[in-house]
């Protein structure tokens, strides 16, 4: 019996998604439940939207991409809405009821015949399950694998900031709202969107942390990322095969790790150049989505062209667009530029797509200073007013650790700032000449790719303001900051040269120079295929965490108080390794904690003095004057290192769980 290459990979996809979830002993039925919550939340309201307000369906993976991209920017903009008139608990509902009404329009409109829908084509169907089925493999290496919960371990050094994202998102599903500080592990103003969703995708489909981060959401992220790089290819008038190969060298996108280890052996130093992309992105759900939502947004605007776009579509590119604020504002960033400079300095303008980039310049402002995060004064460290915008930026030590002031980032030297925006504005104006004159011999060359003025000098304004921005900007905000705007340069780079390499490969008769760029083509994967097997080849040795551990957190979880407060004595995973970066107390135990991981917080010294004193003073005094002090509820003792609770007054605390790893005691109040 012969079967079709889509069946074959789509068979091949369930078959290894269900392998790993029975293999890290998950609940197939709440995994199942969470892909189904996703999709109910995102796609399908994105999706009845796109098609109610053009009428007709002329591109399945349009509807099915842009639906989700308008989806993503529903959510956190319905869920704030409802946060505001105090019915945010009642979101399942209201976005029930949404779909129900949108469906039935639907209905109405088709059956007057009012809509015109086209399925797609069987090329179409099989380029995205072979994509599914690739996204499958390397998820299987870099995530499914990894973090098995009754054997516990970390395989990179950027997998121990899980912790602080996943306790964002334990803290929005158990309160409705960010709780900082006490609860979170640092202070972040960025990434909510993303926490809002797999928070609101946790609480119903009552799917655990671990599964969620490592098995539900790289899987969507990676799959509708490669999926519009797949999309945005198309757009720019590539063939299939093209496409698809556009599509998995986002997927290997590297920094050429293989030649940099190459070049360590011969200098026995490390590399000047590094940007660990697959690594960082790995861990960074909100950039993947970022990346999704700009390839689809550049899709749209190469699929308008020059046309004159209905207001309808401009207003859900800008909604659409200006979401990047908060889901990844360095990904925003380089996108509005792109598209103003596109604006100013392309030839040919397009007056729709002209107001597209000024609307998502500043809606993206405004989406980044008002819907940033949202936050409860009660769980503020050091007892200020937190309100809706930059809920977590008020202590003095978060300023001066992010260099902010107010209410936007800013630089302490004034004459610094000038000359960088300077330098910076006549960089990007030379980079844009050059990118114009590149874009005109490319679209000069035989078969014409990349031939849409507006998008294509969008895409080159946006790779070089980021590339510029994160070598001449960021250095005052942070190598973090910097990472991102190399990143989304990189990626979207890594979509477009492979359409211009390909086109170069065919027309150009130098074999020398044929050699080369297939020669740098297989570095580049090479690199891509050991990063994706690095966790497995070279992993990093670290300290796990015991099937007795994860009980006790799960007492924790089911026999206390929600509103309860811990303390207790693990700060890292082991000695001299990520010290003070231990989140998973409050992740797994879904309680807030005293302090929590590294914190940037006035009072985070004080309080973690006073947590050491407590663990290790016999005295009854210390114990009830701290405890009293802290507010604390429950005493989490863990034995990682041996020893136990130095003073087990009776008449103070009462001992309520207990085995080989850890010791968990009431406090009388």
């Amino acid at each position: 019996m012969k079967f079709s290459k889509t069946f074959l990979y789509g068979i091949f996809s369930v078959l290894l998604l269900v392998f790993f979830v029975m293999y890290r002993r998950e609940s197939l039925l709440h995994v199942t439940a969470a892909f189904f919550a996703l999709m109910w939340f995102v796609q399908i309201p994105g999706s009845l939207i796109l098609a109610l307000s053009e009428g007709k369906s002329e591109n399945f993976l349009r509807l099915v991409l842009f639906g989700n991209v308008i989806g993503l920017a529903l959510v956190p903009l319905l869920y704030y809405l409802l946060f505001r008139l105090d019915l945010h608990a009642s979101f399942s509902l209201v976005i029930s009821v949404l779909n129900v009404l949108l469906g039935l329009m639907l209905v109405i409109r088709i059956r007057k015949n009012n809509f015109t829908f086209s399925p797609p084509g069987k090329k179409e169907v099989q380029s995205m399950f072979l994509l599914l089925a690739v996204v499958m493999v390397i998820c299987s290496f870099r995530e499914f694998s990894q973090m098995i919960s009754w054997k516990f371990s970390f395989n990179s050094k950027h997998d121990t900031d899980a912790g602080i994202l996943m306790s964002m998102v334990v803290a929005l599903k158990n309160y409705g709202f960010l709780v900082n500080m006490n609860y979170g592990s640092a202070a972040i103003n960025y990434h909510h969107f993303v926490y809002l969703l797999m928070a609101l995708v946790m609480k119903t489909s009552h799917i655990g942390i671990l599964p969620l981060y490592q098995v539900v959401f790289p899987l969507y992220t990676f799959f509708f990322m490669a999926l519009a790089a797949y999309y945005l290819a198309l757009s720019l008038k590539a063939s299939e095969r093209i496409a698809v190969i556009s599509a998995i060298a986002v997927l290997l996108l590297d920094d050429f790790y293989l030649l940099n280890q190459v070049i360590k052996l011969v200098i026995h130093k490390q590399p000047v150049f590094t940007i660990e992309s697959i690594e960082w992105l790995h861990n960074s759900p909100s950039a993947a989505i970022s990346f999704l939502v700009m390839f689809v947004i550049l899709a749209e605007l190469a699929r308008s062209g020059k046309e004159k776009i209905s207001w309808k579509l401009m207003l859900l590119l800008v909604v659409s667009a200006s979401t990047l604020a908060c889901y990844k504002i360095s990904t925003w960033a380089c996108l509005a530029g792109g598209m103003v400079a596109a604006s100013v300095l392309n030839r040919e303008k397009n007056k729709s797509l002209v107001l597209v980039a000024a609307g998502t310049a500043v809606a993206g402002f405004l989406v980044n200073k008002f819907l940033s995060g949202v936050a409860h004064s009660t769980y503020s460290s050091d007892g200020m007013d937190v309100n809706l915008a930059y809920p977590v930026m008020r202590s003095e030590a978060v300023k001066n650790y992010l260099h902010f002031h107010g209410d936007v980032f800013s630089f302490h030297d004034l004459s610094l700032k000038t000359a960088v925006v300077l330098a910076l504005l006549t960089a990007f104006y030379i980079a844009g000449i050059f990118g114009v004159r590149l874009f005109y011999l490319v679209k000069k060359m035989k078969g014409g790719v990349l031939k849409n003025d507006f998008a294509t000098s969008t895409i080159i304004f946006s790779v070089f303001g980021g590339i510029l921005v994160s070598f001449f900007v960021t250095p005052k905000v942070g190598q973090h900051n910097a990472l991102y705007f190399i990143l989304t340069g990189m990626y979207l780079l890594s979509v477009v040269s492979v359409l211009v390499i390909s086109e170069f490969l065919v027309v150009s008769k130098n074999f020398f120079l044929k050699a080369t760029a297939i020669t740098l083509i297989g570095i580049q994967a090479g690199s891509g295929a050991l990063q994706v097997l690095q966790p497995v080849i070279n992993p990093v040795k670290s300290s796990g965490l015991s099937k007795e551990w994860f009980d006790a957190m799960d007492y924790l979880k089911k026999n206390t108080e929600q509103n309860s407060l811990l303390a207790y004595n693990r700060f890292q995973l082991k000695e001299n390794y990520y010290k003070d970066d231990f989140d998973f107390v409050p992740v797994y135990s879904e309680r807030a904690v005293v302090v929590g991981g590294k914190q940037y917080f006035p009072d985070y010294e004080m309080k973690k003095s006073k947590l050491d004193t407590l663990f290790s003073s016999a005295s009854p005094g210390d114990l009830k004057r701290i405890s009293n002090e802290l507010n604390i509820d429950y005493i989490v003792f863990d034995k990682w290192k041996g020893g136990s609770m130095a003073c087990t007054d009776s008449s103070l605390i009462t001992p309520v769980f207990t085995n080989n790893q850890v010791d968990v005691f009431k406090l009388k109040k």
